[in-house]
């Protein structure tokens, strides 16, 4: 359990990664010495301190031991094949979970929807997978659900592959999106170490919106948790921010009846956030073409000072189009998705404008063709 007598650490049996559970003592199961137990410390032991579990400062309480249990569970599926171990170590967090101490900080898990099909819950911790691009590249990405069926979504976009991945995001900032109700699809664009394709074709072309799409559609159509096809938001970072603006042009001339290689029909994205948007952004697409197209769809760009004139330049070519563009100087402030290192008050900031935009559900953005009624409330 990670405790001993009257609730205090004990730190040379933490040391040397040893103790009895409360159970092992009434029934003779042992779990001292066991990899399990070490994983058990860890997470067991600094579950109530909310500023020692990773990630954990930026959860709401409930998700504490949730994420702990996650974490543990995952990574005793890499280490711990016998079947034996996993019955020791259900028997033992079953003994902890029981106890005063355990039932005195224990959160209870948030509840899952009814209508949840099964594999839909809420993921701290993500769900490694594979997708497939219209033509024909697979991409790594990972998948946190939201423990919720029809809610929004949240594609992620890295700076410039191949010196950057998905890895670039903090997981801190993925697990305050899946805290405010949004399921992940953070995409290894082509090009990144993990992923097919030639990198440069990611931001230059006519073929790195494909990744976005990959990663969408998978949101809507394939997750456990699947997501209304009208409330994905896009996040890009640097040239990240060229496929998202790349898919927001073919999706509006999607639904203006235009040619594209879709294969489906494409939905025009609930909001689109851009860090450290630049000249980069406009390689298809300049903002005088893109931005008529985007007048139902809220922006909200984040830059450090060294970026401020050409995002104060789209702003105003905004606010002259009827585009709702907000913009966020940090200062410091860092480029891209470094802005998380440098000023991590973005993440609080970027949910809130996130979880304003779509509080009066997506019905309520005006100017964007055939979205009514997917309105949802994260």
């Amino acid at each position: 359990t990670g405790r001993g007598e009257g609730g205090a650490l004990n730190k040379e049996k933490r040391e040397r990664g040893t103790q009895w559970a409360r159970a092992g003592r009434g029934s003779g199961i042992e779990c001292e010495d066991s990899p399990l137990q070490v994983l058990l410390w860890q997470y067991s032991a600094v579950a109530p301190d909310a500023t020692r579990l990773p990630g954990a400062s930026v959860l709401p309480s409930s998700s504490r031991l949730e994420f702990a249990m996650q974490q543990t569970t995952r990574r005793l599926a890499r280490m711990i094949p016998s079947g034996i171990s996993v019955l020791v170590f259900a028997v033992c967090w079953a003994a902890a979970a029981v106890s005063p101490a355990a039932a005195q900080v224990a959160p209870s898990p948030p509840t899952q929807a009814a209508s949840a099909p099964a594999g839909c819950a809420r993921d701290l911790v993500p769900h490694a997978l594979t997708l497939r691009t219209d033509d024909g590249l697979k991409l790594a990405a990972d998948y946190y659900g939201s423990g919720r069926v029809g809610g929004p979504g949240v594609v992620l976009l890295h700076m410039i592959p191949p010196h950057f991945n998905y890895k670039s995001y903090p997981p801190e900032f993925i697990q305050a999106l899946v805290g405010a109700g949004f399921s992940v699809v953070n995409v290894n664009r082509r090009g990144a170490p993990g992923s097919e394709g030639v990198a440069e074709a990611a931001y230059k072309g006519p073929d790195g919106w494909l990744d976005v799409k990959a990663g969408r559609d998978y949101l809507v159509r394939q997750a456990p948790c699947r997501v209304a096809p009208g409330a994905v938001v896009l996040i890009g970072a640097s040239n990240g921010t060229t496929s998202a603006f790349d898919y927001a042009w073919m999706a509006a001339r999607s639904a203006a009846g235009g040619a594209a290689r879709t294969g489906a029909e494409l939905r025009p994205p609930a909001a689109i956030v851009l860090l450290s948007a630049g000249p980069y952004s406009e390689n298809q697409h300049s903002l005088s073409s893109l931005l008529p197209r985007l007048t139902g769809v809220p922006i909200w760009a984040a830059y450090p000072e060294r970026e401020r004139e050409w995002n104060s330049a789209a702003r105003r070519q905004a606010a002259e189009a009827g585009v709702s563009w907000r913009t966020r100087l940090f200062t410091p402030g860092a480029h891209g998705t470094k802005l998380f290192g440098t000023n991590p008050e973005i993440t609080a900031e970027l949910v809130a404008f996130l979880r304003g935009v779509l509080a009066d559900g997506v019905a309520g953005v005006a100017g964007v063709p055939g979205r009514s009624g997917d309105g949802v409330r994260p």
